[in-house]
């Protein structure tokens, strides 16, 4: 992954090599209403680390009364000596 690389919109779980990459699966807490999502944007690195942007999205109006919990699965090159954080922003 390098500093501009974007996140694949998708991929199949069947042929995915778990040798040569990672998933992270990263989950909002649970919401009253429904309209949430998550999204990410691209990867940053800084001093070994590799720094991802998760955002919220509220709905503007009003929503359904129901519990949900927004969920963005992650696929990235496995790399040694590499850590991951997920900055929340909202």
């Amino acid at each position: 992954m390098n500093k501009v690389n974007s996140f694949k919109v998708e991929f199949d779980i069947d042929t995915f090599d778990f040798s040569a990459n990672s998933l992270f699966v990263i989950t909002d807490e649970v919401k009253s209403t429904g309209g949430y999502s998550l999204t990410a944007k691209n990867g940053i690195w800084r001093n070994e680390a590799c720094i991802i942007g998760i955002n919220t999205i509220t709905p503007i109006l009003p929503q359904i009364e129901i519990l949900t919990q927004s969920v963005i699965i992650i696929s990235t090159e496995k790399k040694e000596n590499v850590t991951f954080r997920f900055a929340i922003e909202i």
